[in-house]
Order: C-alpha cells, then sequence, then structure tokens
C-alpha cells in the first residue's frame, strides 16, 4: 500500500477532532469520512454493519445538529469538545471501545459542567433543560470523537506494535 493511503484517512480524522470545535461544521460528517476512506483505501478493518451503525449515527446526529432548538454558545461548546476530546483520548489510553466511550461520555459531562461553575456559564434552568441543552451540546462532538478515533486506530501503526 502506498503511504497517501494511510495519510489521507488520518489527515481527515484528525481534521475532524479539530472541526468539532467550530460552530457550523458538522464534523460527525467529517468523521464519518474519514473512516469510510480508511476502508476504502483497504487498511481500516471495519465490518459493514459498522460502517451502518455510524452512518446512520452520523446522519441522526447532523439532523439533531441543524434542528435543535437551543444554538450553542461558543464556550460552552468550547468546554464540552475540550472535555470529550480529553476524555475519548484517556478512555483510548484504557485499551477497550467500552473505555473509549465511557471516557468520551464523561469527558463531556465534565466539560459541560465546568463551563457551568463560570460566572459566565450559571444557567437559571430546569434540569430538563440542562439536560436537553446539554444533549444538543454534547453530540456532535462525542460521535464525531468516538469516529474519529476508532478511525485512527486503525492505523497500522497502532496495531502492528
Amino acid at each position: 500500500m502506498s503511504p497517501i493511503s494511510y495519510i489521507v484517512p488520518a489527515v481527515v480524522a484528525a481534521a475532524a477532532l479539530v472541526a468539532m470545535f467550530f460552530k457550523r461544521v458538522p464534523a460527525v460528517v467529517i468523521a464519518f469520512a474519514a473512516m469510510l476512506l480508511s476502508a476504502l483505501l483497504g487498511w481500516g478493518l471495519f465490518l459493514s454493519g459498522t460502517l451502518w451503525f455510524w452512518g446512520i449515527a452520523a446522519t441522526l446526529v447532523t439532523a439533531n445538529y441543524y434542528l435543535s432548538q437551543h444554538p450553542p454558545i461558543t464556550a460552552l461548546r468550547i468546554y464540552t469538545c475540550a472535555g470529550t476530546l480529553t476524555g475519548a483520548v484517556v478512555g483510548a489510553l484504557g485499551g477497550s471501545i467500552a473505555s473509549l466511550i465511557g471516557g468520551t461520555i464523561l469527558g463531556a459531562v465534565a466539560g459541560f459542567f465546568a463551563f457551568t461553575r463560570t460566572p459566565r456559564g450559571h444557567m437559571n434552568a430546569s434540569a430538563l433543560q440542562v439536560l436537553e441543552i446539554f444533549g444538543d451540546t454534547a453530540c456532535m462532538p462525542v460521535f464525531s470523537c468516538l469516529i474519529a478515533i476508532q478511525t485512527l486506530a486503525q492505523l497500522p501503526l497502532f496495531y502492528k506494535l
């Protein structure tokens, strides 16, 4: 295999991790494109069911992102994305998909509630409204991290050691 077949999907996956910090970019679509590229170029060892699952999840998360009632506050989104990425990296170091999922979700929760502890982050809302705001804010980075890190974990660098 040529080195370009490894580099292009890895760069696209890394771009998805950066894109989740920007408001108007559907990072989950970029992450899924990286997953598809890795499978099409032959180094991603994804089953058909896995690709279908993450494709449907990416579609639903993107629809939720554009149809959500609460536009994400910039600082809230950045705190949530930073927490999600940190939790995903720590979870990936655990070595299992369960630790990756758990770390990603715990990181998103930690980032969200870290913002609510700041002076600008105080929310006068019911618990249900806070949960709705969390869901609208955290869905995109959580699924983007899960897809992109699974794609990056398929690099031959990581499974030939």
